[in-house]
């Protein structure tokens, strides 16, 4: 998966996808302003003027040209809690997100359940003192674990697939 050395080059990549995040007619309607250059490869914070006129932040991710909120729209009043964020997100969490994602839109009821079976239940039962957040098992587990923080909807859609399915056993 592509990393970034700056905004600009996301803004391309998007663009040559056929997306339009980085458009000004889009930026002006949002009242969106990039406010950091690239972190950790392919993650960005952009400020918004809410309805309330007060300047909020939000954490996007660039995966494959397509721009991701990470938490929710306006999540942060400071800059730095958004920073923050993001420096604390698992390392794999892009690559883990773009297969949630992938399975998500175009897989069947099999891929999603092998992504729960990943994220869920093979990492809970890894006693390999290896294991981490930042592997790509930790990565998968902390996507549902934390749905809620993501605030994304495949991933909600898996927390509710997941339940339903530890109901069933």
């Amino acid at each position: 998966m592509k990393t970034y050395e700056n905004v600009h080059e996301i803004a391309r990549h998007n663009r040559e996808k056929g997306h339009y995040f980085f458009e000004k007619g889009a930026m002006n309607f949002f009242n969106s302003k990039i406010e950091s250059d690239v972190i950790k490869g392919r993650y960005f914070i952009t400020s918004e003027i809410s309805s309330c006129d007060k300047k909020r932040y939000s954490v996007r991710l660039c995966l494959n040209g397509k721009i991701e909120t990470i938490g929710k729209f306006h999540s942060f009043d400071f800059y730095a809690d958004a920073e923050s964020f993001i420096n604390e997100l698992p390392e794999q969490l892009p690559f883990a997100l773009n297969d949630a994602i992938n399975a998500y839109n175009g897989g069947d009821d099999n891929e999603r359940n092998e992504f729960i079976t990943h994220a869920l239940i093979e990492p809970c039962n890894n006693t390999d003192s290896s294991f981490s957040i930042d592997s790509y098992c930790g990565a998968c587990t902390y996507i549902i674990r934390n749905y809620d923080k993501l605030d994304m909807p495949y991933i909600k859609y898996y927390e509710e697939l997941y339940n339903e399915r530890m109901i069933e056993e």
